[in-house]
């Protein structure tokens, strides 16, 4: 059901036949084929920067999820002082002259929007 998905398929497509898959994998192991597809695959990551020569590649999402969280954890930080800024501006605005400038509504005044489910920071 994942791969329908991702390939923008009917739910009621029967899909392909294991045939084809097969023969693709037969004619990519001919004379190299898999090498030199690797081999164009790394050198346009490396083109992009998203590969590097002679150091660790990560192939797990851990540093993925750590960044998502710290992103999370900002962005609820940031909320925060959002909706305390706005509370003072509400309550005693005269607190802020000295600080609010024009800048000011375009940073603090949006919310800092959130998915449905925000992981727990």
């Amino acid at each position: 059901m994942d791969f329908k998905y991702a390939m923008a398929m009917e739910l009621d497509d029967p899909g392909f036949h294991h045939s084809v898959l097969a023969d693709f994998r037969d004619r990519l192991a001919e004379d190299g084929r898999a090498d030199r597809l690797l081999d164009l695959a790394l050198a346009r990551l490396k083109e992009a920067g998203l590969v590097q020569e002679r150091t660790t590649q990560r192939t797990d999402s851990t540093h993925v999820l750590a960044v998502v969280r710290d992103l999370t954890r900002l962005k609820l930080i940031t909320e925060a002082v959002r909706a305390a800024l706005q509370e003072v501006a509400g309550t005693s605005p005269r607190l802020l002259d000295e600080l609010v400038d024009e800048g000011w509504g375009c940073r603090w005044g949006q919310p800092v929007r959130l998915g449905k489910t925000p992981p727990r920071p």
